[in-house]
């Protein structure tokens, strides 16, 4: 299963996240860094249906749908696009995916931070 692949992947996003917003953890508890970890297995599954279908837009619609989500239980959309540029930052270093595999979770998960950006520029204009 991908996740079991990208176990170390997951672990070092979700430490890196933690590292740099240290306030989460403060607000959020074990529980949220826990919560954390299981967002980025669901991230990860939907970027390996993306990949399999050869379909980015599965991924995108995903992190536009999650954003809805967290944003109904109190979280911005920066802790999203936070954690979706950690794994583009380190996708490139894992070594244990195929390279097509790095390559397309990198445009896949840029793809989703652009989108959702753009989403954030149209609710400032509106």
């Amino acid at each position: 299963m991908i996740e079991q692949i990208c176990a170390a992947w997951i672990d070092d996003v979700v430490a890196n996240l933690y590292r740099e917003h240290p306030e989460w953890y403060e607000r959020y508890g074990e529980v949220g860094r826990i919560k954390c970890r299981e967002d980025n297995v669901h991230h990860v599954r939907h970027l390996e249906t993306a990949f399999q279908l050869e379909n980015m837009d599965i991924f995108t619609d995903y992190a536009v749908w999650l954003n809805g989500i967290l944003e109904a239980h109190g979280m911005s959309v920066e802790h999203l696009m936070d954690n979706l540029c950690k794994m583009v930052e380190t996708v490139s270093e894992r070594t244990e995916l195929t390279a097509e595999r790095r390559a397309f979770f990198a445009k896949a998960l840029t793809a989703a931070v652009e989108r959702l950006r753009s989403q954030c520029r149209s609710a400032d204009k509106g």
